[in-house]
């Protein structure tokens, strides 16, 4: 059974993946220590890959480097990069870049080995263009977890149909859940951590198929709904479950 991705929340567009990855191979060969670590990062910010338009982001720097960072008609000296990343004052620096690495290790763009950066030859195809992103990603059993307040009718029906009929060639499995259904997962993680047991990839991936298999049962997005509400119920009483 293939284990589904935990995808930190730094890349929240898929199709920025590829300019993380653009950016990394500037850096390959080198340790992964964490000096490169802060390094990966600063280049992200250089390059306008992470930052870039974030309101998130903006808060705290001042305006005129608010603006420089708006302006993509100059460029971002690698020494105002810099600054830039100190003037964030993270508690761990290094992190970000680990964060910032962790999807295109698990999609296998990019491997530590023996401590050392190494771009992958799927990695080193989409660097070049040889391939798109929707090539490297073909073959691999992908999810989608769409979270919200609510989830509105015409946004389901477009799930329902991706997931259904395909959407441009490519089956999709996107699970599409609300905020309060999302935190009866991470009570299951808490109660299993308090607990003293593992939340393991095929927990998760096991919620996630037992959702998308429910499609077959139903014959329309509202009852699809209905049904992952129970799914997601069911699966919290089995894996909740006290020693």
């Amino acid at each position: 059974m293939r284990k589904p991705w935990s995808v930190t929340t730094t890349m929240r567009n898929p199709e920025r993946l590829v300019g993380f990855l653009r950016v990394l191979a500037e850096l390959d060969g080198y340790a992964w220590s964490g000096e490169i670590q802060e390094r990966y990062q600063i280049l992200l910010i250089e390059q306008r890959e992470y930052g870039y338009g974030s309101n998130q982001f903006y808060r705290g720097l001042p305006k005129n480097i608010v603006d420089l960072i708006d302006d993509t008609t100059k460029d971002i000296p690698y020494e105002t990069a810099d600054s830039i990343f100190r003037l964030k004052k993270y508690e761990d620096p290094p992190m970000r870049g680990r964060q910032s690495i962790n999807s295109l290790k698990k999609l296998g763009f990019v491997a530590i080995k023996d401590g050392k950066i190494k771009i992958t030859e799927l990695g080193k195809k989409l660097v070049t263009n040889e391939i798109d992103l929707g090539d490297a990603l073909q073959n691999k059993d992908t999810y989608c977890l769409f979270i919200a307040p609510s989830i509105h009718r015409d946004t389901l029906n477009t799930y329902w149909l991706s997931n259904k009929y395909e959407y441009e060639g490519m089956p999709q499995k996107i699970i599409p859940i609300t905020i309060t259904q999302f935190t009866i997962i991470l009570k299951v993680l808490l109660s299993l951590r308090q607990q003293g047991k593992a939340f393991t990839h095929n927990m998760l991936q096991n919620l996630y198929d037992s959702i998308i298999a429910a499609m077959d049962t139903v014959a329309n997005s509202e009852e699809w709904l209905d049904k992952l509400a129970s799914c997601l119920e069911e699966w919290a009483l089995v894996n909740n479950k006290p020693k």
